[in-house]
């Protein structure tokens, strides 16, 4: 009844070790992708920055504008690298309650951005 026990807490001590270990890649794969996107916009490296897009091949000139507006204003929008490496993940759900995503926002106030 004892080894029952221990190998049941075992299976679970590694059924939670497995899913922190998930997360822990799912963040860092996340955070590369977030700054391969901001280094792509800081080179106006427009292949690059598509392939970090979905479906961007759907709109060329979606992608396109975008990209040029974000170069544009990189410096503004970059204040000491801070968009590099203060990334923050949030969980979300999809249309249906079953698709787990995770998503980066960031904020801007023109005050901040004015500041620098």
């Amino acid at each position: 009844m004892k080894t029952i026990k221990y190998i049941s807490l075992i299976l679970i001590l590694l059924s939670i070790s497995c899913c922190v270990n998930q997360k822990q890649k799912d963040e860092k794969q996340i955070k590369a992708t977030v700054q391969n996107f901001w280094k792509s916009v800081k080179n106006n490296d427009l292949q690059a920055y598509n392939g970090l897009i979905y479906e961007s091949e759907n709109f060329p000139g979606v992608t396109a504008g975008d990209l040029y507006f974000l170069h544009k204003h990189y410096k503004a929008l970059n204040i000491q690298e801070r968009l590099k490496g203060e990334i923050k993940i949030k969980d979300t759900i999809g249309l249906s309650p079953d698709i787990k995503m995770k998503y980066v926002q960031y904020t801007f106030k023109k005050r901040e951005i004015l500041t620098t």
